[in-house]
Formats: C-alpha cells, structure tokens, sequence
C-alpha cells in the first residue's frame, strides 16, 4: 500500500500534467520520477486501495509512457540528418517565479507558448492578474431567482497584446495559459528576440515582478 502523502506531492503530479500540456516534457519526466519512481512501482494492480495509490501508479504510468516516447524520438532523430543538430523534442522554456511556459515554432512567422503554474498556491493571483489586463471587462450577470445557489462565474479571459508580434492571449478556467504570436512586418522575422520578448512580457504581467526575474531556458 501506498503511504498518504501531503497536499504539497500531490501537487508535484498535478504540476507534471500541466507541464505535458504545455510540452514542457524534460521537467514533467523530473517531477514523475521524484513522485513516483520506476523502481518502486510497476504495473498496476489490480485492486488499489485509496485514492493516493491510484495517482502514484497513474504518475508511474505517465513517466513510463514519457520515456518510452522520448526514446522513439531519440531513434527516430538518429536517422535524420540536422546540420546543427537542432532537432530535440524539448522546447525553449521561459520560467518565473510561478509559472513556466514552453515555447513552440508553429508556423515561418508563428510562435506559440503554452505556459502553467509551476506553484499551484498563485491561482488567485493568476486569475486576479489576468483580469487585471482586460480594461473594460463586464461583471458577471447575477444569477436568476430560480437558478442554484451556487453561480458558476468563468475564471478565465482573454486580450490582445498589440505590436509586433502581435500576440493573442488567453487563459482557460484551468489557469492554463496559450498565447500565440504572430509577426506582422512584411518580411520574415531573422531571430527569436522579440518574440521571447512579447512572450516574457506576457508572464511578467501574470507575476507581478521585475523582468529580471524571468528567464529564458532550454531546458528543466
């Protein structure tokens, strides 16, 4: 059986997810490992026995199934030839104090980034933040007489950083964060800065910090 764990572990695997979501796979696959070791835990059972096993072996499943296609990717890179050897299945990383986003290549003049809370306790402030950036964002309708109590109230919203690139925000009522940026001069762009730019800006806003404190990574 699996010992209870505390909230705070628990939140490593919740961060793991978010982090395969954003494509962000080298610090998912640290954070599976140190939640739910390989060698500690196999297949699973048949019958678990609380909820707390049940996303330990999920989170060993997870990294198993992480490895398992980190390793075609490997193979399968090994077979094509990249001059400068560029091919890697890690994004750029762009990491806060609370957040990290993965940066991705989706088009000849398109980035997108996906970002999340690699400190689940900044949800608030996330969301607080986020509509801070909205300027004339109407308040929820209040509920019908006959509606339930409870009044369901989005979280997430959306804007628009204009300028180039231009950059289209929005944040789900998960705290999942994508923005895509779009280079609008007429020729291509020629490098990577002013979109790690627009994108750092983009999470500085969400953390509420000087800009020193967000940097660009390549990697966990």
């Amino acid at each position: 059986m699996v010992a209870e764990r505390s909230p705070s572990s628990t939140d490593a695997y919740i961060v793991a997810r978010l982090a395969l979501w954003a494509g962000d796979f080298d610090y998912a696959q640290n954070l599976l490992r140190d939640f739910a070791p390989l060698s500690k835990h196999g297949a699973m059972p048949d019958t678990v026995h609380n909820t707390e096993e049940l996303i330990v072996y999920a989170a060993a499943l997870r990294h198993r199934q992480l490895a398992r296609r980190k390793g075609e990717f490997t193979q399968l890179a090994e077979t094509i030839s990249v001059p400068d050897g560029s091919l890697t299945p890690q994004p750029l990383v762009i990491a806060t104090r609370h957040l990290r986003a993965a940066v991705w290549r989706v088009g000849a003049r398109q980035f997108q980034m996906r970002a999340y809370m690699s400190d689940l306790t900044w949800e608030a402030e996330l969301f607080r933040l986020s509509r801070a950036q909205v300027r004339e964002l109407p308040e929820p309708s209040p509920p019908p007489r006959s509606a339930q109590p409870r009044h369901f109230v989005p979280l997430g919203t959306a804007w628009l950083r204009p300028g180039n690139p231009f950059v289209q925000i929005a944040i789900s009522d998960l705290g999942l964060i994508q923005a895509d940026a779009l280079w609008t001069e007429a020729g291509a762009p020629v490098e990577f800065r002013p979109f790690h730019e627009a994108f750092k800006a983009v999470l500085e806003s969400l953390e509420n910090e000087e800009p020193a404190n967000a940097n660009l990574t390549s990697g966990a």
